[in-house]
């Protein structure tokens, strides 16, 4: 169980004032463990959700790399692929949705590689942006040849 303290300083030639400010404290306890327990219960449902405003959860995305594509740049294209797919499944993004949400975390080269493949698929195609082959397009542009 959760206690929460405040720390009143209180002369001590003053006991009414010692009263009064435990009251507080008591009180102050009272209306956390009460906050803490509808908390709890709405935590406990079987869908998460804002216990404040009733929305349904939605994971952030974590803090994540950007890749620009140039070769001074000290994260590899495996290592940022890797890294954003792993925080895009954190994140619960849908697979419809992961090619769009990973381009964001691009700039540069990178940036100008993925609009020029964007921009050469068909309408048809752009409904169903396909991850293993914007994982295979970033590959074959931003692999070194040494790897």
């Amino acid at each position: 169980m959760l206690l929460l303290l405040n720390c009143i300083i209180i002369p001590a030639n003053n006991d009414t004032s010692i009263n009064v400010g435990l009251e507080s404290i008591v009180r102050t306890n009272e209306l956390v463990m009460k906050s803490l327990s509808k908390l709890l219960a709405n935590s406990q449902n079987t869908t998460l959700s804002n216990s404040i405003t009733n929305r349904p959860f939605v994971p952030k995305l974590q803090t994540q790399t950007q890749f620009h594509g140039d070769l001074n740049h000290k994260i590899t294209i495996k290592s940022w692929l890797i890294s954003i797919q792993k925080n895009m499944a954190f994140s619960q993004v849908t697979n419809k949705d992961l090619v769009i949400c990973a381009s964001i975390y691009l700039l540069g080269p990178a940036l100008d590689h993925f609009n020029t493949w964007l921009q050469a698929k068909s309408a048809a195609d752009m409904k169903n942006l396909n991850w293993d082959e914007f994982h295979q397009i970033m590959i074959d542009r931003f692999l070194p040849l040494d790897h």
